[in-house]
This record gives structure tokens, C-alpha cells and sequence, in this order.
């Protein structure tokens, strides 16, 4: 839990999704003032149970259940993100690029340095100087979260590599996180809200083929209603995930354009905001210069302590 002694000014709500599945992998964050959590925490724990669904998970989400849950909280965290109330940021990393298509790539140590540059996109924009930060990650994740954590404190264990502890140990310094405390999802919907974003950004880009079908199959099943009695086109036939999934993508694409978010789903064929300015930013990693490499396995980097 976060101590009560805490002079944090905001909190950030983290996870992951895909970490080492797919083409596509993400994060997810949530991000606002320490005096509006309470409220907002309350505020999608009752959309949650007004659906019956005690915790909205993307990996899981598969029936019409889980749809109208997601529907509503994409809803509301759109509408939230309009109004200012909280930030939504989900990156999003291609495996194919130059960057992560390499032999013995660590996906784990990958993991630390895509959450240190979210981090360092995120917590210090125009607005939160000043700020300091309670980081609130899934605790069922991939992360050494505690391990980092008792590092950084000077207790002694090891349980992570040198460089990841040398890179927590900058973001804290330099981005002002007083605690990183890892949080059962179950007991935080903000961090259900980040698996839920972090999880449509990489299926916009991983099954972005997949959702356009889903769409040209919806349209065809409006157009067969109308349709003679002898016209022989039957509809595409999708998995029942991919259908809900799509669906929810759908529904996000359509409350950002009503929000005018500047988020584009078909630009680059998946999630994308343009410009990434406040409220709901979905960015896709560029690597950010030829000698940008994924982490390998056994390999010891560089990484200063200044």
C-alpha cells in the first residue's frame, strides 16, 4: 500500500500485455492527481459491477459479457481523458523492426527499457513539473517489481540484472517515482484500464487484416437483412474472441472520433494518435537510432549511474 507519509502529487497505474507473444507486444499507463483517484477508482469499479464483472482483463476477454463491460469503461476513459481528469498512454513495440529482430533478444530486460522510455515520455511533460509519482504496476506481471524496488532501497538482493537496476535507479532520480508499489489488478481498476488499453493496442496492429474483414462482415450481414431470398453470400466466419475484440476496437475508434482525441486506426494500420498531445496517446516504438538494440540474453549493457 502507499504510505500515508507519502508526499506524492500523482500516480501512475501500469501493465503489460503480450510481453512475449505475438509480433506486437504493449504497455499500458494511467496516469492522474493524487486527489483524483479515489474518485476515479470508485467511478469505474461501479461501471465494473453494473456488468457483473469482477475483473476486466483483456486476455480473458471473450463473451458479450466482457464486451459491454469494456464498452463501458472505454466509454468513460475517453470521456475522462477529454475532460482532463486522467491521462491514458499505451506503447506499443513491433518485434520485426530494426530494433527487436535480433537472435537471443531478452524479452524480460526489453520489457524494463519499454517501461522506462514510457515513463520518460509520460511523467515529465509540460504541466507536471514538479510533480512526484507513486508507480502502481501490476503485481502479477512480468516486471521484478520488487526486486527493483528493494535494489533501489539498498537491501542487497539481486534477483534482477545490474542494468535494470542501474535503469530504475535513473528513473526514479530523474522522474521523481517516490515508490513503485505493485498492485493486485483485481483490487485496482485503473490498472485493469491500462491491461484493457495496452491490450487494444496490440491487437489494433497485430489483427488490424482481422478487424477489417470483421468490419467488410458486418457491413455484408446489414446489406444480407435486405437481401432477396435467393442471393447466396454467406458471412464471414470469425472466432468468437476476435469478434468481441473487434467489436470493443471498434467502439474505441468510434468514441475517439466523437471526442475528436486525434486517434487514427487506419493510418498505420493499428492505434495511433497524431499528435500525441493530452489525453489518449497510442505510440508505436521508432527505434531511435541505428544503434537502438533490443537487450540479449547473458549480455551485460552500459548503462551509467550518473
Amino acid at each position: 500500500m502507499i504510505a500515508r507519509y507519502s508526499r506524492h502529487t500523482h500516480v501512475a497505474f501500469a501493465d503489460e500485455s503480450s510481453h512475449n507473444i505475438g509480433r506486437y507486444r504493449s504497455l499500458g499507463l494511467v496516469t492522474c492527481a493524487r486527489e483524483d483517484v479515489d474518485a476515479l477508482t470508485a467511478e469505474a469499479a461501479q461501471l465494473l459491477a453494473s456488468s457483473s464483472v469482477h475483473e476486466l482483463k483483456w486476455s480473458l476477454l471473450n463473451s458479450a459479457r466482457d464486451r459491454h463491460a469494456a464498452e463501458k469503461v472505454i466509454t468513460w476513459a475517453v470521456d475522462c481523458a477529454a475532460a482532463r481528469r486522467l491521462a491514458i498512454d499505451a506503447l506499443v513495440w513491433d518485434t520485426h523492426d530494426a530494433r527487436h529482430a535480433v537472435m537471443r533478444r531478452d524479452d524480460v530486460a526489453n520489457l524494463h527499457r519499454m517501461y522506462y522510455w514510457l515513463l520518460s515520455t509520460t511523467l515529465r511533460r509540460p504541466g507536471l513539473t514538479g510533480a512526484t509519482w507513486v508507480l502502481c504496476p501490476d503485481e502479477n506481471g512480468l516486471m521484478h517489481w520488487a526486486s527493483v524496488h528493494d535494489v533501489l532501497d539498498n537491501a542487497g538482493r539481486r534477483a534482477i540484472s545490474t542494468s535494470s537496476v542501474l535503469l530504475w535507479r535513473r528513473a526514479r532520480r530523474q522522474y521523481a517515482i517516490e515508490q513503485i508499489v505493485p498492485t493486485d489488478s483485481s483490487t485496482a481498476p485503473l490498472i485493469q484500464v491500462a491491461d484493457l488499453m495496452a491490450g487494444l493496442s496490440a491487437f489494433s496492429h497485430e489483427s488490424f487484416g482481422v478487424y477489417e474483414s470483421w468490419c467488410r462482415s458486418e457491413t455484408d450481414k446489414t446489406q444480407l437483412s435486405f437481401a432477396l431470398p435467393d442471393d447466396n453470400v454467406e458471412p464471414t466466419s470469425f472466432s468468437r474472441t476476435d469478434r468481441e475484440r473487434c467489436h470493443v476496437l471498434q467502439h474505441l475508434n468510434q468514441r475517439c472520433k466523437l471526442r475528436r482525441m486525434g486517434v487514427s486506426l487506419a493510418t498505420q494500420c493499428g492505434l495511433t494518435t497524431f499528435p500525441p498531445g493530452y489525453g489518449l496517446r497510442f505510440w508505436l516504438y521508432r527505434p531511435q537510432s541505428d544503434a537502438d538494440r533490443a537487450p540479449l540474453r547473458g549480455q551485460r549493457t552500459a548503462l551509467s549511474d550518473r
